[in-house]
């Protein structure tokens, strides 16, 4: 897949949740972040877990982790919620919309980010968003390591930079 096309494809989604009242949550460094991870998770391409593992979408988003964050945290966000919720088609089912539809996927993968604590590396900071992206989207337990983000994002995504 395309850096660059999936870029556009995905912040005018990030853009509409946004509303204008969260500063940050669009945008190229949150764009490039999304790209990155999605480089580093999915290689660009892949949309189920390698080796039968639950996981989803570019941005390998596990079920589990998708309806924690709709019960846990949206939920005490009715309006964010919402225009979340609008993005997602009726059909297929929610956890399948990880993978078929970029525009969720992506939104779902920004939110996860969105409620850490860290800030988000700007779109030129590579050991800052594999910093992050460890810490707080692969998990200290995680199999993923900065150096491996670091790779993903040189091979994949770093040639096509800037991506908006």
């Amino acid at each position: 897949m395309d850096p660059r096309q999936l870029a556009r494809l995905i912040n005018p989604a990030l853009a509409l949740v946004a509303n204008g009242e969260m500063v940050g949550f669009d945008g190229p460094d949150a764009v490039t972040f999304l790209v990155g991870i999605a480089a580093v998770e999915s290689r660009l391409r892949l949309l189920r877990q390698v080796g039968g593992g639950p996981a989803l979408g570019l941005w390998q988003i596990e079920p589990a982790t998708h309806d924690d964050l709709l019960a846990s945290w949206l939920d005490t966000r009715p309006e964010v919620r919402s225009r979340v919720l609008s993005l997602r088609a009726e059909a297929p089912a929610r956890h399948v919309q990880l993978a078929s539809n970029l525009a969720y996927g992506a939104v779902i993968a920004r939110l996860l980010i969105w409620r850490a604590p860290a800030r988000l590396p700007r779109a030129t900071d590579v050991p800052g968003q594999a910093k992050v992206w460890k810490q707080y989207y692969n998990t200290a337990g995680g199999a993923g390591t900065e150096e491996k983000y670091i790779h993903s994002f040189n091979e994949l995504v770093a040639k096509h930079l800037p991506l908006l």
